[in-house]
């Protein structure tokens, strides 16, 4: 095994340890252990605590990539686009990382705690996550088609509702409810379509009290049950 693939290696160790034991379980000796290495071996490709928490970053960005995009064009194809379309899409997106990311989710929630004395690499995992932007400018695309004032803020606004829909349930109050991987997709769908209604109603009532005409946006879809599809790994 070459040293890349070592370090790969060593890297996709330790996100698995930390997303099973915590932050705190992260040491060289764990990792020889959990690889079955001679000791000393991981201290030898990544020296440090700081160098092993990199390795892990870059790993999990190395995963992160995805295309929102598709996922999205296919959900409103099928759907037409509306409130619950874009409800529908968040949903997935969650579900999806609960059901097939759960790993990397949790690695990355535990990272984003112990990284907030190290800028560059709290960046690196959050705001500069590669599927941030993508997932923005989806978002943010879908809420400004729909007519909603300011929709990039609003989209920041629903990938964090998203995040914390996803921390609840890997780290929160609900870490030890049953997951029910439908019946979650169903209410968060309900939950994310109502917000987005919600901003719908407040622009209304905004244009309204400031004598602004209102954003032409195409026929109102039909109201129908969306199609729930089956969880991807996109997350």
């Amino acid at each position: 095994m070459s040293g890349d693939d070592r370090r790969t290696a060593i890297a996709v160790a330790a996100v698995e340890l930390v997303s099973e034991e915590g932050v705190r379980a992260l040491t060289h000796r764990s990792i020889d252990r959990r690889m079955g290495l001679p000791e000393g071996s991981t201290s030898y490709y990544m020296r440090t605590r700081r160098a092993l928490l990199k390795g892990m970053v870059e790993e999990l960005s190395r995963q992160g990539g995805r295309d929102f995009q598709v996922m999205a064009e296919m959900t409103e194809r099928r759907e037409g686009l509306g409130p619950d379309t874009v409800g529908l899409f968040a949903a997935s997106v969650v579900v999806a990382t609960l059901t097939q990311r759960r790993a990397q989710a949790a690695a990355r929630i535990a990272l984003a705690t112990e990284l907030t004395a190290d800028p560059e690499l709290h960046a690196q995992i959050t705001s500069r996550a590669p599927s941030r932007e993508p997932l923005l400018n989806v978002v943010g695309g879908m809420l400004s088609r729909l007519g909603v004032r300011d929709a990039r803020r609003r989209a920041a606004d629903l990938v964090a509702m998203m995040d914390g829909m996803i921390f609840d349930r890997i780290a929160g109050a609900r870490m030890n409810e049953p997951f029910r991987a439908g019946e979650v997709h169903l209410q968060l769908t309900d939950t994310f379509g109502s917000w987005v209604r919600g901003l719908l109603a407040s622009d209304a009532a905004h244009r309204q009290s400031t004598g602004h005409a209102p954003i032409t946006t195409g026929p109102t879809p039909v109201a129908r049950t969306p199609h729930i599809p089956a969880a991807r790994a996109v997350r």
